[in-house]
């Protein structure tokens, strides 16, 4: 053998053990968190600040408790963007506060930055704001879940989302909420809209968990396009708050499609009707018929929250919301394609956009029947097919409380079959003589556990 053959003998295993330890190289305009180069999230930031590339994106790819608040300053323009995003395995990405008095995503004076698909919120007592943004333009909230998860409420006067001075932003897709309803005044709050040549877009938002406005929105010109969002005000704050509070001067409002649960004179407040047209008010009964869960309750990614059960008073293609495009319905309208789970809108038969940050469809009911079951919790159904009476046999509730419900095959709610609490398990017959043939599915609900299994009635 000769002497080159035999250094490549010796060579070739070791560069390959060498190659398998180098690390995965980012792509360039790329940030990964946490990593070596950007442990942090403002690490990331400064360093795409500094970056040259026309997009820098920010991966966060596990769940992050902070102490500090990320600061997002100059550094990005029309030709230099900021995303910041979950991880690309990822579904959601998380950005918990730990510190009461502390922002926990800030920009001032930036521009042409977009976050997307992350659950911002504090898990101590709120003293702060949780995203602050001031002189800030062309930016964008999508998609995002920005609260509080703690028992007790905090210092009062704060806003999950507070917006000074926006200039062309959108907020879309995004919940605020709280799981002490006393935590935030309002659940966004936008102030100083004073640009003649601003236009604010706020589309498909839902809000809870507030104890003066959902939604409030105040300014002296420019535009604001305000479409298909959704408050639910808190029964038990004294005086009541109201869905949404506008004092917009001359600014030219373009409305519709909203709705807010409430009581009866508890839709809007302060000088401007920001309502629109085709507004809806619905009362708090009519919470149980539109959303799978409407509190809170911490587990990532916890895709329940505020998700849409479909056949709702709101969620049918009767009374939909307006299905947005470029253009249309007005002239500076642009295109809202997904809800927040990035489930295509419009949807259903016929095709429709529903109010607020969900898209009823059968999504949520395929991927939970598909999903590996929830640990302990389980549900059997016998017989099937069903021609009469069916068992239902409940187990591993954990003394959670439960919802036993019935959804049609195109994902409408049905009825509620059962709830309660029940330590153990339940058994429970249920007779569905009224149910014509067809398929449906049985949901079973404990805490923020689910599963969800299919029967076929045959009449």
């Amino acid at each position: 053998m000769s002497s080159s053959n035999n250094v490549r003998t010796t060579l070739l295993p070791l560069l390959l053990s060498l190659v398998t330890l180098l690390p995965v190289t980012a792509a360039a305009g790329d940030f990964n968190v946490p990593s070596v180069a950007t442990p942090t999230l403002q690490d990331a930031v400064d360093a795409a600040a500094g970056g040259v590339d026309p997009l820098e994106t920010i991966y966060i790819n596990s769940n992050l408790d902070v102490g500090t608040t990320t600061t997002i300053g100059l550094g990005f323009d029309a030709t230099h963007r900021l995303l910041i995003r979950p991880g690309i395995t990822l579904t959601r990405a998380t950005i918990r506060m730990m510190v009461p008095s502390l922002i926990v995503i800030q920009a001032i004076g930036a521009s042409y930055v977009t976050i997307q698909d992350l659950d911002v919120f504090r898990h101590i007592t709120n003293d702060n704001h949780i995203i602050h943004y001031d002189g800030c333009s062309e930016m964008t909230i999508e998609r995002c879940r920005v609260g509080s998860d703690w028992t007790t409420s905090g210092t009062p006067g704060w806003a999950a989302i507070h917006w000074v001075y926006p200039f062309d932003c959108v907020i879309r897709n995004t919940f605020t909420f709280a799981t002490t309803p006393s935590t935030f005044a309002y659940g966004m709050q936008i102030i100083g809209h004073d640009d003649p040549g601003s236009i604010l877009r706020m589309y498909n938002n839902s809000v809870q968990g507030f104890y003066t406005a959902g939604i409030s929105v105040h300014g002296t010109a420019g535009k604001v396009l305000f479409r298909n969002n959704v408050a639910v005000t808190e029964q038990s704050i004294n005086p009541d708050p109201v869905g949404y509070n506008g004092n917009l001067g001359a600014v030219t409002l373009v409305s519709s499609h909203n709705a807010v649960f409430c009581d009866a004179g508890d839709e809007w407040g302060g000088v401007t009707d920001i309502r629109g047209g085709s507004f809806v008010r619905l009362n708090f009964a009519d919470l149980p018929a539109c959303f799978t869960s409407w509190l809170w309750v911490f587990s990532n990614p916890n895709m329940t929250f505020l998700n849409l059960t479909g056949g709702g008073p709101i969620h049918t293609a009767a009374s939909a919301g307006v299905t947005i495009t470029n253009g249309a319905p007005d002239a500076d309208d642009t295109a809202v394609v997904d809800d927040w789970e990035k489930n295509v809108r419009p949807a259903g038969t016929p095709l429709h956009t529903d109010r607020g940050a969900d898209q009823s469809d059968l999504d949520y009911l395929l991927s939970v029947e598909n999903s590996l079951p929830p640990a302990g919790l389980s549900l059997e159904i016998a017989p099937l097919p069903s021609h009469g009476p069916v068992d239902l046999d409940v187990r591993g509730t954990g003394g959670d409380a439960v919802t036993v419900r019935l959804f049609d095959a195109t994902g409408r709610f049905v009825t509620e079959i059962w709830s309660g609490r029940t330590d153990g398990g339940r058994a429970i017959r249920w007779d569905g003589a009224s149910l014509s043939s067809g398929v449906y599915f049985v949901t079973v609900r404990a805490g923020d556990r689910a599963v969800v299994k299919r029967i076929v009635n045959v009449r």
